[in-house]
C-alpha cells in the first residue's frame, strides 16, 4: 500500500463544540512544525450565550503565527482608541470622581493585582471605586454567598457596593480607568478578562482547567471581550474560559471591531452587570 505524506492535515469535527478539540490537538502538534487546518462549526457556547456568530471562514489555520500576542496594528489601535475615548469621556471621569469623593471620600480609584492565569504576570488593575472602604477584606466573610463558580465572585445584592457604585457599575463607568491600563500597555481594548490574583488561587487543581487558564495568557488582557458582550457575570466561569479561548484562536481586527461595537449596546442594557 502506498503511503502519502500530508503537509497540512484537515480535521473535521462531528460535534458542535470544538474548543476541546482545538486545545488537545494543537497541544499535541505544537512544536512538530505541523500547521493544522480545521473545518469547523460555529462555537456552540457563543451561539447559546449571545448569538455571536463571528466565523467568517470555516477553515482555521492554527499555526504558531496564529497565536502571536498583540501585533503592531493592534497596539496602534489600542493607543489611538484609548486616547480618543479618554478625551471624549473626560466629563464622565470628572463627574464620577466628584461623586465618589462627596459620598465616601478618597481614594476614588481602586487598584488591584490582576492576572490572566495563576502564576502568570500580574499588574495593577484600575477601576473607579464602587464599594465601601476595605471591601476586599470583607470578601472572605461573604464567600458563602458567592453565586458564581471558579475564580469568579458575584453576589447579586452585594452589601459592599455604595449608592454611587450601583450607578457606575450598572453603566460600566467603573471600568473606564482601565483605558489608562491600555495606555500603559498592561491591557488591550479587546481581550480576555483579567481576574484578581487572590481569586485565581481558589481555582481547583484540575489539569484541564489550569491548562485552559494558562492558554488565556497568550493574549493581552482586555477592557472588553466576548464574555462582556455575551452576558458578563451572568455566565459561568467555564463558559467565560471557552469564550476567551475562542477569541484567542480567532482574534483579528474584524473580530475586535465586532466586539467593540457589541459592547456599546451591552453596556446600555446592563447585560450581566452586578
Amino acid at each position: 500500500m502506498q503511503r502519502e505524506m500530508v503537509d497540512n492535515p484537515a480535521v473535521v469535527p462531528s460535534f458542535q463544540s470544538r474548543i476541546d478539540l482545538f486545545q488537545d490537538v494543537n497541544t499535541q502538534k505544537k512544536g512538530e512544525g505541523i500547521a493544522l487546518r480545521f473545518s469547523t462549526l460555529v462555537l456552540d457556547a457563543i451561539s447559546q450565550a449571545g448569538g455571536f456568530n463571528i466565523v467568517a471562514d470555516d477553515v482555521m489555520n492554527l499555526s504558531e503565527a496564529f497565536h502571536q500576542k498583540v501585533d503592531i496594528t493592534k497596539r496602534v489601535i489600542d493607543l489611538v482608541g484609548s486616547l480618543v475615548l479618554i478625551a471624549l469621556l473626560s466629563p464622565v471621569f470628572v463627574i464620577t470622581v466628584f461623586a465618589i469623593l462627596i459620598e465616601s471620600g478618597p481614594p476614588m480609584i481602586f487598584k488591584q493585582k490582576r492576572s490572566l492565569c495563576r502564576g502568570g504576570r500580574s499588574f495593577d488593575f484600575y477601576k473607579f471605586r464602587s464599594m465601601v472602604h476595605g471591601a476586599d477584606g470583607m470578601k472572605g466573610h461573604l464567600q458563602k454567598y458567592n453565586e458564581s463558580d471558579g475564580a469568579l465572585f458575584k453576589i447579586k445584592n452585594d452589601p459592599r457596593i455604595t449608592r454611587v457604585g450601583k450607578i457606575i457599575r450598572r453603566l460600566s463607568i467603573d471600568e473606564l480607568p482601565q483605558l489608562f491600563n491600555v495606555l500603559k500597555g498592561d491591557m488591550s481594548l479587546v481581550g480576555p478578562r483579567p481576574l484578581p490574583v487572590s481569586d485565581l488561587e481558589r481555582i481547583q487543581e484540575d489539569w484541564n482547567i489550569l491548562r485552559n487558564m494558562k492558554a488565556r495568557a497568550r493574549a493581552k488582557p482586555g477592557v472588553t471581550g466576548l464574555w462582556q458582550v455575551c452576558g458578563r457575570s451572568a455566565l459561568g466561569f467555564n463558559t467565560m474560559i471557552k469564550l476567551d479561548l475562542y477569541y484567542i484562536e480567532n482574534q483579528s481586527f474584524l473580530l475586535d471591531m465586532k466586539i467593540l461595537l457589541r459592547t456599546i449596546p451591552a453596556v446600555l442594557r446592563g447585560d450581566g452587570a452586578c
